[in-house]
């Protein structure tokens, strides 16, 4: 197993339930917990908390989701009080939230996922009230319903995740287990769902979205295992726990029902977060699995993000980022931790156990 770094409230972290990792241009990581926001640079950390009355703070003292945008700004999704935007220029906050009646304004602001596309465009999900979109081309914001959803005006729809294809497409994955695809020039959505209107994808909840060196949609389900969908064909081959392969170190399908997070590396491996069966790591050129649980090291086999396990408890589900250095940092439960997968190396005979936990001091 790697050599570990972690981070807790010894070392100044604000709160030790971490929901969301971001990287800005400058080095400085970001992480939102549940209260505050704290920027590190590799030494100390700095921590933003919100002030009632000050509109110069950020909005909420839970951060879910961050993003930080091709002209340096952080944005921050809050769980109760909509979006803070700080520029990192001149350290100010301006915020955007829902105003009743006013459907320029955020559709809700418990705001789940914020993703920019290489337009420019700012996409933004929220838990409860559907997609929402500013322009970079209006600098205005549209909420945005998304048909085939079963629900009048998107109330309950749960936005989970973005990502950008190398063909330039939009993908969202829904809590409802729905994909759509966003077709950005023509201003349309296309949902893969059968003609009965059930989703292609067999699970609850998308959890995850990726895409392989072929162009293949990499996803993770609640209930549903490890998915590859072919986006041309709408083929999908679904992995799910084969009885015959239960408590082997390797296997030909993932160990368990429910993948919380799926983490590509450059090799066209995925390692792969469970919820019950550890890590797993997915070898497309192969086709093996192979599987890393408590017996290897890992002090949990509940995994909300990729490589979970490392800390004592679990990791907070998406809350995971690679920096430019080549680093993987997770945030958890009880603090945050990153390693360099580089350094992983599986041993199918002989459990390793971790042996060093690298901790930092702000008297470094």
């Amino acid at each position: 197993m790697p050599k570990l770094g972690s981070i807790s409230l010894d070392d100044g972290l604000s709160q030790s339930t971490v929901y969301a990792i971001e990287q800005d241009k400058f080095g400085f990581m970001w992480f939102g917990t549940q209260d505050g926001l704290n920027r590190y640079d590799g030494y100390n950390i700095e921590v933003f908390k919100h002030t009632p009355g000050d509109t110069n703070t950020v909005a909420d003292i839970t951060i879910l989701s961050l993003c930080c945008d091709s002209d340096s700004n952080l944005w921050i999704g809050t769980m109760r009080n909509g979006i803070s935007i700080y520029s990192t220029d001149d350290s100010k906050f301006t915020h955007l939230q829902h105003i009743p009646d006013d459907s320029t304004s955020l559709s809700d602001n418990f705001v789940n996922r914020i993703y920019e596309d290489k337009l420019g465009n700012i996409w933004i999900g929220t838990f409860n009230k559907g997609l929402n979109v500013i322009s970079t081309a209006t600098n205005k914001l549209y909420r945005i319903k998304l048909p085939g959803q079963g629900m009048k005006d998107n109330d309950h729809l749960e936005i989970w995740k973005f990502i950008e294809d190398n063909d330039g497409n939009l993908w969202i994955g829904t809590g409802w287990g729905v994909l759509e695809l966003v077709d950005r020039k023509k201003g349309t959505f296309t949902h893969f769902t059968d003609s009965n209107n059930r989703s292609i994808i067999p699970g609850i909840a998308i959890n995850s979205i990726c895409e392989d060196i072929k162009g293949n949609l990499i996803i993770g389900l609640m209930d549903g295992g490890f998915n590859i969908l072919n986006p041309d064909t709408r083929e999908v081959v679904n992995f799910m726990p084969k009885p015959e392969e239960h408590g082997l170190a390797e296997g030909t399908s993932v160990n368990n029902t429910t993948v919380t997070s799926v983490y590509p590396d450059s090799n066209n491996i995925f390692w792969i977060g469970t919820v019950g069966g550890g890590s797993n790591r997915y070898d497309a050129n192969t086709g093996k699995f192979i599987y890393f649980s408590t017996r290897d090291g890992l002090a949990n086999d509940i995994i909300y993000s990729v490589l979970d396990g490392l800390q004592g408890n679990e990791f907070t589900q998406g809350a995971y980022a690679k920096s430019k250095s080549g680093k993987l940092y997770f945030g958890g439960l009880d603090e945050f931790n990153y390693f360099n997968p580089a350094t992983i190396k599986s041993n199918k005979f002989v459990p390793q156990y971790i042996s060093e936990i690298l901790k930092f001091s702000m008297n470094r």
